[in-house]
């Protein structure tokens, strides 16, 4: 997996990036969201995405 375009949405109060995860050779970019303040741990921001991405890639 890799996390792309990472962004503070100041709005949403949420970070957005898109993840692209490859599978079966191919490649699937999901858009994703993680609510929480700008201060909020990098490693924790990570955790979601790729908690996220692997939920959604195994759904698709």
């Amino acid at each position: 997996m890799q996390i792309r375009d990472l962004r503070y949405n100041e709005r949403l109060r949420a970070f957005e990036a898109s993840v692209d995860v490859v599978q079966n050779d191919r490649r699937l970019r999901f858009p994703l969201t993680v609510f929480g303040p700008t201060s909020l741990s990098p490693k924790i921001i990570n955790a979601n995405l790729y908690r996220q991405a692997a939920h959604k890639a195994a759904t698709h």
